[in-house]
């Protein structure tokens, strides 16, 4: 990845499960990538022209999900 900015991950919790969103771009497009954090799994993922748009996205699938 070109430079930071290109990449982030934090951890949060949805219905009680710790995920983790890891958010990244590969050439134009934007990537969310949602896991349990305790466990791995994945739980949900998006594609995007927006890092915003991908995880909005994704983190609208793992609320579905785990709901």
């Amino acid at each position: 990845m070109k430079n930071n900015n290109d990449f982030s991950s934090y951890q949060k919790e949805i219905n009680g499960t710790r995920i983790e969103v890891v958010v990244y771009k590969i050439e134009s497009q934007y990537f969310c990538h949602i896991s349990n954090a305790e466990a791995g799994p994945t739980i949900a993922r998006a594609k995007a022209t927006t890092a915003t748009e991908a995880e909005k996205v994704a983190l609208e699938k793992a609320t579905r999900r785990l709901t």
